[in-house]
């Protein structure tokens, strides 16, 4: 998780074997970084850290 309080940006990261695979942040926007493509942008509403653990842990199939 990352917060840069001067450009009020919130990025959060799942990284496995130094990749990310999944994420979220609001720079140009709150968008996902999903499992299926981590690298591609898809536009969501805002996503606090309490939903992310949540998304996180409904697609725990997909970090094996």
């Amino acid at each position: 998780m990352f917060y840069n309080e001067i450009t009020q940006k919130t990025a959060y990261v799942l990284i496995k074997k130094s990749k990310r695979i999944f994420g979220a942040d609001n720079t140009g926007g709150w968008h996902k970084h999903t499992f299926e493509k981590p690298e591609g942008h898809v536009p969501s509403e805002e996503i606090d850290f309490e939903n992310f653990l949540k998304e996180i842990n409904s697609n725990l199939n997909k970090l094996r």
